[in-house]
């Protein structure tokens, strides 16, 4: 009860007791009247003697008895009820005043509050949803989606229509036997189970007669072997060299300029960590493999791994990492150990790889995906088929980058960061704990729709190992607080302490949540579909304050500058998305606004796509509605999605500026990369719309051989 409440309690207590001693009064008064009371007989008599002898009738003679004294007190007496019952009267009608007053500004607010309501329900807010407690809880797995399934077998279809040659020459057979054989079982087991046609061969062929050759881990390399080689690249056959290529000459001794130096700019060095298996690192949005997620991260290790390779070329796909997704990097020169390097001699691809197609149990159907699309994609480019990708971010932006803050502790201290974030101009998110939100509703709120408020849950306890209706609740108590004071919807969810199970993620589905921050049971740089593809997970693969705290202690802006744009540098590199999350009670003190402030300002000058987990959520799913298609004479982009969707990028890879014409189409420009692929930013396409981009006829004899749907049939 409130003080208000209290303070109306004892207003009518005290008229009660006003109204109960006037009564008691009066009734002490008629007694006093009565014909066997003392007092009423004096009264009369008095009453008769003043009647008859009062010598003025506008004026009482003076008291000077005790009669007349006795007379004065009961005049007093009689005169008690008027004033009683004029204060009770008084009170009576402040109290009505008061509470009428009270009821009409309940009235206003009430009537503010159901206005209030409505705009939030019709927004789509503050909705409850059936809660099913025998519904059964997803896997926390990766979903492997339709349309990538799709990306797949359109790939396999089209490498299957390819002249592909095996070969194993006998020197490696005689003198690197065992590797060569184990390379060699590895790729035909590939082509096996992909049912793609192959031709084995025992020596390097002449002419043009493959689209594409492999050379599976050939460290023994002659002179003219390597001579037979550039002369196949030169007629135009893509090359894939696997291993320390030609590292060796033919009788076995050190090449003074290995084949793949030459051809890639690689420089091989012994392994001091041979026995040590070390993972592979993907980057994306490059050659040969557009379709793998950046900062995927693999037990694929080298067939060979007595020998590492770094290259100071800018065109690595693969490289080598620890186990916690950071490069490793050579101590002589402190270059990254790389696994793939991509290029071109004479206008033909050639692909170098430490990697040969991995071992995976057939029941990990993740991996499974990831190793048949990445070996099938890099044959698809090598031999020079068109490929039309859509890029990872919107606008052509290479990178990516999304702001957040866990506001738990020193809750105040979000309004600070919200301030620094709005100033550098860096959309953000803010996952909050509704209790404390709900005390101090101008944190982390801002009507800008690009800074999100998402829950943090209710109390910020830990959510794993609780029941499903348990977790629920707390779910939907904060999403419901969340939005009644932020007036947005709460798409999002961070679990505490990143304390989750497989239930919280049932809760958070029942709660219509569409994604959930978690931790770093998977490695990626970016967003990644679980839950059989019904929600999306981001992935906390980057620092975060509390590691910076760990590490340096005490505060020191420059290292702690230094190790943000060093954790950011590794996932930007590889065309990733970086999450940088801070805590309240951390980077939201004072001390740390100079540092942050600082590296804001130097990310904006690299341009990333900035933007807030629920922005890039949407992006995601509406990119994956983004239907590609093409035949001998154009590329068909379709919008699948129910609404519009801005700034495409389309990455065509083995054309040139010359073959394409966009002039029959609208709202599309056009650049070439420097990669040297061409760059279609598409940048506006309607729901349902189709956009056709004509192919120009010097490419009909070249594509006519590809399958006609070679992405995502429709």
């Amino acid at each position: 009860m409130g003080v208000y409440g209290i303070l109306n309690i004892l207003v009518l207590a005290l008229s009660l007791a006003t109204v109960l001693l006037t009564l008691l009064s009066y009734l002490i008064y008629k007694i006093r009247q009565l014909p066997f009371s003392k007092q009423a007989s004096v009264k009369a008599t008095e009453g008769t003697y003043f009647k008859r002898y009062q010598l003025d009738p506008l004026s009482e003679p003076t008291v000077t008895n005790e009669e007349g004294r006795r007379i004065q007190s009961l005049k007093r007496f009689q005169s008690a009820p008027i004033f009683f019952g004029t204060v009770t009267l008084v009170i009576f009608l402040t109290l009505l005043f008061q509470n009428t007053t009270q009821a009409w500004f309940h009235g206003i607010q009430n009537a503010s509050r159901i206005k209030h309501m409505k705009t939030l329900l019709g927004k789509g807010l503050l909705k409850e949803y059936d809660f099913n407690p025998s519904l059964p809880n997803p896997v926390l797995t990766e979903s492997i989606t339709n349309k990538e399934n799709r990306i797949l077998h359109a790939t396999i279809e089209s490498i299957r229509n390819k002249r592909i040659g095996l070969i194993t020459l006998s020197r490696n057979l005689k003198l690197n036997h065992q590797m060569t054989l184990n390379s060699t079982k590895a790729w035909k087991e590939f082509f096996k189970v992909h049912k793609i046609p192959v031709k084995s061969l025992l020596e390097i062929p002449k002419g043009d007669s493959f689209d594409v050759i492999i050379l599976p881990q050939a460290k023994l390399l002659s002179l003219q072997e390597r001579s037979d080689l550039n002369e196949l690249i030169e007629a135009g056959v893509g090359v894939i060299a696997t291993g320390p290529s030609g590292f060796l000459d033919g009788t076995g001794s050190k090449n003074p300029e290995p084949w793949a130096t030459k051809i890639w700019g690689i420089q091989f060095q012994k392994n001091s960590d041979a026995k040590v298996g070390f993972p592979s690192l993907f980057a994306a949005g490059t050659a040969p493999w557009w379709d793998i997620p950046p900062g995927l991260l693999v037990n694929w290790f080298p067939t060979d791994n007595s020998y590492q390779a770094i290259s100071e070329r800018e065109n690595n796909s693969i490289y080598e990492a620890n186990y916690q997704g950071r490069w490793r990097s050579s101590d002589i020169s402190s270059a990254h150990f790389v696994r793939s390097v991509f290029g071109s001699t004479n206008g033909r691809h050639v692909t170098w790889l430490a990697l040969d197609p991995p071992k995976i149990d057939a029941t990990d159907v993740v991996q499974t995906f990831y190793a048949s699309l990445a070996f099938s994609q890099a044959i698809n480019w090598t031999s020079g088929s068109l490929i039309v990708n859509i890029a990872l971010w919107p606008s052509g932006s290479r990178s990516s980058f999304i702001a957040s803050v866990d506001s738990e502790d020193q809750f105040q201290n979000a309004k600070q960061l919200l301030k620094i974030f709005k100033e550098e101009e860096f959309p953000a998110t803010f996952f909050v704990v509704s209790n404390l939100l709900a005390s101090d509703p101008a944190a982390a709120l801002d009507d800008d729709e690009s800074y999100e408020v998402a829950s943090h849950t209710d109390d910020h306890k830990s959510m794993d190992g609780k029941s499903l209706e348990n977790q629920y609740q707390h779910i939907q108590n904060s999403r419901f607080e969340i939005e009644h004071i932020s007036k947005k919807k709460v798409v999002g969810f961070r679990p505490p302490e990143e304390g989750f199970d497989e239930i919280t993620l049932n809760a958070a589905k029942q709660n219509n949540l569409s994604y959930i921050f978690g931790d770093q049971r998977f490695h990626r740089f970016a967003p990644i579909r679980i839950a059989n593809d019904s929600m999306t997970y981001y992935p906390r693969s980057t620092l975060d304050d509390f590691n910076l705290k760990t590490k340096f202690g005490s505060y020191v802006e420059e290292e702690i500058m230094e190790a943000l744009l060093d954790d950011y540098h590794r996932v930007s590199v590889v065309g990733g998305a970086y999450f940088l999350n801070l805590h309240t009670q951390i980077f939201g003190r004072p001390e740390y606004d100079p540092v942050l402030r600082s590296f804001l300002k130097q990310i904006s000058q690299q341009a990333p796509w900035k933007t807030n987990f629920e922005t890039m959520s949407n992006w995601w799913l509406m990119r994956s509605n983004i239907y590609l298609s093409f035949n001998s004479n154009r590329i068909t982009v379709r919008n699948g999605n129910s609404t519009a969707i801005k700034q495409i990028e389309l990455i065509i890879d083995n054309l040139k500026q010359g073959d394409i014409d966009i002039r029959s189409a609208e709202n599309i420009s056009s650049r070439i990369a420097k990669d040297g692929t061409t760059r279609l930013l598409l940048h506006k396409i309607e729901p349902g719309e189709e956009i056709a981009i004509e192919l120009k006829s010097s490419l009909l004899r070249k594509i006519s051989s590809e399958v006609d749907e070679i992405k995502n049939g429709k």
